[in-house]
């Protein structure tokens, strides 16, 4: 009995040790442990850099006489790429480079160093830097690229002033630019852009014998230079189809003849400069109403009238040329028209030109003929839907002159009818 006690006591006691353990087992696990990963600071996000536009500074134009040669330098604040273009009358040389340009400074140096003249500098477009090397007369010449420089080499034909004086050449300021177009002291120089600066100061750098740089330049103030007449005996040719109807190309009368015709897209126009052969040329209007010419690039020339596209020509042309001498002429009209049909004596297709009124279409077309019903003229006006609009004609009133409204002006797409 006393056994049994003692081993109901031993028992007793081990279940009392090892309770704890099996109610661990039995009871909810401890979690396992999990890995604290502490994350890295987050850096401050670099503020993005504008991008800098990829061009060239150009730094100094400078001209110089060494060994029998004058060299024309070109230097930039990185690698330089100028294509050359030789012009005559006046003879001179253009440097176009390309990705470069000035910091808000353009002008002219006149250096007198053997075939060279004089050297003109501007923002030809915001991306194009021009170089206009003025010429006594045409002469060889050598282009070398040496990374951030370019020069024009010319052999030296003519002797130089021993005199300091006479050899040292202070840089002009370009005193006038109108429109992106210099005048006189820039007068040769190339055209800048209209977002460009248009005021800096002149400054002459210190000069050596025999050489000219080009650093600080200015210039303000508008220009409106005159233009050349017209000859009438330029203007096209009347052309009549048999039949008598009349062709696009013709009926360029009085009043085209002064230069009223408005030019429009697909118009044809022959553009003379005098004594330019390479500037002389017949140019397409484009349907967005520009021209592409040489050195000026694209023109808007939708619009205007022959003689205003002539000044506007003979003002860009300034840059390049002294005292230009511009014709427009146009050659083929083919987008300001109207039409005439009916009881006339030549009915068709005219050319519009500007402010002309029904009485004008009237006389273009050769009067009435003998059946014409005058109290039932009217016009067809295209609108801007595509529809037309009948709008009454009273001719009496119109011939009587008492009210000019009764006149009425015609429109790009107008059919006058006759009954």
């Amino acid at each position: 009995m006393q056994i049994s006690q003692n081993i109901a006591l031993t028992i007793l006691a081990l279940a009392t040790v090892f309770a704890p353990a099996w109610a661990d087992d039995r009871g909810t696990k401890p979690a396992p442990r999990q890995l604290a990963v502490k994350a890295a600071p987050e850096k401050p996000e670099s503020p993005k850099r504008p991008l800098e536009p990829p061009s060239v500074l150009i730094e100094q134009v400078q001209a110089t006489d060494v060994d029998q040669h004058v060299q024309v330098r070109i230097t930039g604040s990185g690698v330089l790429s100028c294509t050359p273009s030789p012009l005559g009358h006046p003879d001179r040389l253009v440097l176009d480079c390309a990705g470069a340009r000035l910091q808000s400074q353009q002008g002219s140096i006149h250096v007198d160093l053997g075939p060279v003249r004089s050297v003109h500098v501007g923002q030809f477009r915001a991306d194009v830097v021009r170089v206009v090397i003025d010429l006594v007369e045409q002469s060889p010449y050598t282009i070398r690229a040496d990374g951030n420089t370019v020069t024009a080499v010319f052999n030296s034909t003519r002797q130089q002033p021993s005199s300091l004086e006479s050899t040292s050449t202070e840089v002009e300021p370009a005193t006038h630019i109108a429109a992106g177009v210099g005048e006189q002291a820039l007068r040769d120089a190339p055209a800048v852009t209209d977002s460009l600066p248009r005021s800096l100061e002149a400054t002459s750098p210190p000069l050596a014998r025999g050489e000219a740089s080009l650093v600080d330049q200015s210039a303000s103030a508008p220009l409106v230079p005159p233009s050349p007449p017209v000859a009438s005996s330029d203007l096209p040719k009347v052309q009549e189809t048999a039949s008598g109807a009349s062709t696009p190309a013709e009926k360029l009368d009085s009043a085209l003849a002064d230069q009223d015709y408005v030019i429009g897209p697909q118009d044809v126009l022959a553009i003379n400069v005098w004594h330019e052969p390479e500037l002389s040329q017949s140019v397409p209007v484009r349907p967005d109403g520009k021209i592409s010419l040489p050195l000026l690039g694209d023109l808007k020339a939708s619009g205007l009238t022959p003689r205003l596209l002539q000044n506007l020509l003979a003002k860009e042309l300034e840059a390049y040329i002294r005292k230009p001498q511009v014709t427009v002429i146009v050659r083929e009209i083919n987008s300001q028209k109207f039409y005439v049909i009916g009881e006339v004596g030549r009915p068709g297709e005219f050319p519009l030109a500007a402010s002309m009124t029904v009485l004008d279409a009237l006389a273009q077309a050769g009067g009435f003929r003998d059946f014409a019903k005058v109290q039932k003229i009217y016009l067809l006006r295209l609108m801007p839907d595509g529809s037309r609009k009948r709008l009454p004609f009273d001719y009496k009133a119109a011939v009587n002159g008492k009210n000019s409204y009764h006149d009425i002006e015609l429109q790009s797409g107008d059919t006058l009818v006759v009954p």
